[in-house]
C-alpha cells in the first residue's frame, strides 16, 4: 500500500512538475506573444504615422500643383493679352507708316523743289550782282532788296526727333 502510495505520489509529483513546466512554457510563450504583439503594434503605429505624414505631403503637393496650374494658366492668359496688344500696336504702326508715306513723298518733292528754287535764286542773285557790277553802281542799292524779297530763305527746316532721321 505504501509502495502504491509512493508510486502515486511520484506520479503526482511528476505530473505536477510537468504541469509546472508546461505552465512556464505557456507563460514564456504568452510573454513572447505579448512582446511580439507590442512590437507589431509599435510598427503599425509608426507606419500609420508615416502614412498620415505621407497623405499630408501628398495633399500639400496636390494643392501646390493646382496653384501652379492656376498660376501658369493666369500667366498664359496675360501672355495672350500682351501678344494681342503687340499685334494691335504692330498693325497701328503699319497703318501709320502707310498713311505717312504719301506725306513723306510730298515732303521729299517739296524739299527737292525748294533746293532747286534756292539754287535758281542763288544763280539769279549772282547774275544780278554780276550785271550790276558790269553796268555800274546804279543798281547797287537794290542788292539788299533782292535778298529780302525772297520768301524761300525764310522757310524753316523741319524738325525730326532723334528717333527718326530725315529722309533725303
Amino acid at each position: 500500500v505504501q509502495a502504491m502510495q509512493d508510486e502515486q505520489l511520484a506520479l503526482a509529483e511528476a505530473s505536477l512538475v510537468a504541469s509546472q513546466e508546461r505552465e512556464r512554457e505557456a507563460a514564456a510563450y504568452s510573454h513572447a506573444s505579448r512582446e511580439a504583439t507590442m512590437k507589431a503594434r509599435a510598427i503599425k503605429d509608426a507606419e500609420e504615422r508615416e502614412l498620415v505624414v505621407y497623405r499630408e505631403r501628398e495633399a500639400a503637393a496636390k494643392v501646390a500643383e493646382a496653384e501652379a496650374a492656376r498660376s501658369v494658366e493666369s500667366q498664359e492668359g496675360l501672355i495672350r493679352v500682351l501678344e494681342h496688344e503687340c499685334q494691335d500696336h504692330t498693325t497701328l504702326i503699319l497703318r501709320v507708316q502707310h498713311e505717312e508715306q504719301p506725306l513723306i513723298d510730298q515732303e521729299l518733292t517739296l524739299r527737292a523743289q525748294r533746293q532747286s528754287l534756292e539754287a535758281q535764286e542763288a544763280r539769279l542773285r549772282t547774275e544780278h550782282n554780276n550785271f550790276q557790277l558790269r553796268n555800274g553802281a546804279r543798281g547797287a542799292t537794290n542788292l539788299g532788296a533782292s535778298a529780302a524779297i525772297s520768301p524761300v530763305r525764310e522757310i524753316p527746316q523741319p524738325y525730326y526727333p532723334p528717333s527718326r532721321p530725315p529722309l533725303l
